[in-house]
């Protein structure tokens, strides 16, 4: 063969072989071998993933079956029965009424009307039964109804805390810090001095706030009643000027009155001013009264507002 032809030849194997070159695609990419790490992990992953999705109905049944053995035993086993009703936290409420509005609990299975939302059905709370008794009862402050082994609903009332004592038409009412009223009373409290001359709009019902338009006397009281109660706690012979005083009186929306009974009969009228000295005032007039024996003058005015004390006797 001459070395033209195989000069030829040699061209025409270099142009097929450009040819075939040309004609592979030009984002082909190499591809691993499948003895690497790397696909053996891959394939193990398809694996179990196609196993997991081949046991999925069997996974399901057993939930459901396991579901339904832990409700049969449930219903089968009598501590999770309701047997009793216990409630404790009841002073001023009707306790048999309460129980009477949890009682068609008694005999069923705990699971009845259990939950509410997702929180009370974790807790075993009676949600409906506590969002009832608070309606029903305005004297309620917060109540719990839930279930506890063996056999037993508890109900845990908290009322509303009475903070002042107010003198209304026909007697005197006991009221939260809400000024919403607690208890109708015939004569005044031993515990609170009573909160004189209050001028209402409605009659004052057990459970409905106070209508007046001297609602900012009432609030101030509440607080004065409260550095009172401050000031007895601050002494450590325990001599308490709370139980002592006997009425507030408002002068204006500053200036008020505390009665103290006096020994010689009548009152003492202590004069003082709603102000940021009134708990510096409150630990002088306990000493005028325990130490200087204040309380055995005759009745008359002490004037603590200004920055001398005065005592103006009644005239006789």
């Amino acid at each position: 063969m001459s070395k033209s032809s195989n000069k030829k030849n040699s061209t025409r194997r270099s142009a097929l072989k450009r040819s075939q070159e040309s004609q592979r695609p030009k984002n082909a990419s190499f591809r691993p071998s499948p003895f690497s790490e790397e696909s053996r992990k891959k394939r193990e992953k398809e694996r179990r993933r196609s196993s997991l999705k081949s046991k999925k109905p069997l996974i399901f049944l057993s939930i459901i079956a396991a579901i339904l053995v832990i409700i049969t035993l449930l219903a089968l086993v009598p501590g999770f029965t309701i047997e009793t009703i216990e409630i404790d936290g009841a002073y001023r409420l009707d306790e048999q009424g309460v129980y009477d509005g949890i009682s068609h609990h008694l005999s069923k299975h705990f699971f009845y009307k259990i939950g509410g939302d997702f929180k009370s059905l974790l807790t075993l709370h009676y949600k409906h039964a506590e969002e009832k008794l608070l309606a029903e009862s305005p004297l309620l402050d917060t109540v719990d109804v839930y279930f506890s082994y063996p056999g037993k609903i508890k109900v845990d009332l908290k009322e509303k805390t009475e903070v002042m004592c107010v003198r209304v038409p026909g007697g005197y009412v006991l009221v939260d810090k809400d000024l919403t009223v607690i208890e109708l009373l015939e004569e005044a409290s031993e515990i609170f001095p009573s909160v004189e001359q209050i001028v209402l709009k409605e009659t004052a019902e057990p459970g409905v706030q106070l209508q007046t338009d001297q609602t900012e006397r009432l609030q101030k009281s509440i607080n004065i009643t409260a550095e009172i109660i401050r000031s007895d706690s601050s002494k450590i012979d325990g001599e308490q000027l709370l139980p002592l005083i006997r009425h507030i009186i408002w002068q204006d929306n500053n200036t008020f009155f505390l009665h103290i009974p006096s020994t010689q009969g009548g009152m003492i009228r202590v004069k003082l001013d709603d102000n940021r000295y009134l708990q510096d005032r409150l630990a002088l007039l306990s000493d005028l009264i325990f130490v200087e024996q204040c309380a055995d003058k005759s009745a008359g005015e002490l004037d603590m507002t200004g920055a001398t004390i005065h005592f103006r006797p009644d005239k006789s």
